[in-house]
């Protein structure tokens, strides 16, 4: 009684792994990283694709200025659209203001 219940269990679980592995892609249909294009990509954009991680100093990071900067924009919309955390908002802009200086 209990060894059927373990074989019921197995074929079950044989049965969703097989469900599982006909979702994952197949190499042949992921496309292949082109590490050519992604440089062009890169140097096209001139700008960073993320954070100088051996700086130290990440108040100087161009990568991560942009980030604070789209941070404290977002804010200010929403204070514009809700009239939500304006004042989070303000201090946001000002306190990202001085570190710019």
């Amino acid at each position: 009684m209990k060894s059927k219940f373990v074989v019921g269990i197995a074929v079950t679980c044989l049965v969703v792994g097989i469900a599982i592995g006909f979702e994952i892609p197949r190499p042949n249909q992921v496309a292949a990283l082109n590490p050519a294009a992604s440089d062009r990509l890169r140097y096209a954009n001139s700008q960073p694709l993320g954070r100088n991680m051996w700086s130290a100093d990440i108040r100087h990071d161009d990568y991560f200025l942009r980030e604070q900067l789209r941070i404290v924009e977002m804010l200010e919309q929403q204070c514009q659209t809700t009239r939500k955390d304006c004042k989070l908002a303000q201090t946001a802009r000002q306190t990202l203001n001085k570190n710019l200086k």
